[in-house]
């Protein structure tokens, strides 16, 4: 069974390019993670928000797995955060890309994406 939904990831240049430099071979991780776990400790309307989300997704994936998610063409914005893991070169050069780089992954994605979709989906 096919999942009725078309995806469109949205693009959103930060235009902040604050890239720090791995001195000595040290790993710096993203705070992500941690910021995360602790929002979700201390700050009861953060965590209400995120298990609100995560109840909400499990009610559709139980829905879709019921076959109740009716097939439509409406197109959902899914947003994104993509971290540039590089080595420190200069933005723009080596493995540190563009944001036109990310842009033609996420668009290629997408258009992979749909092809699947439409060939997978009958209305």
């Amino acid at each position: 069974m096919a999942f009725g939904l078309q995806i469109t990831v949205a693009q959103e240049a930060t235009n902040s390019h604050d890239h720090h430099t791995v001195e000595n071979g040290a790993h710096e991780q993203c705070a992500h993670t941690t910021i995360h776990e602790r929002l979700m400790t201390d700050n009861p309307v953060y965590r209400a928000e995120q298990e609100a989300r995560e109840n909400a997704l499990r009610a559709l994936v139980a829905d879709y797995e019921a076959g109740l998610i009716p097939k439509t063409n409406e197109i959902h914005t899914v947003p994104v955060v993509v971290h540039i893991i590089h080595k420190g070169e200069a933005y723009g050069t080596g493995t540190n890309i563009t944001d036109e780089q990310v842009y033609s992954a996420i668009n290629a994605l997408n258009d992979a994406w749909h092809q699947w979709r439409w060939r997978r989906c009958r209305y």
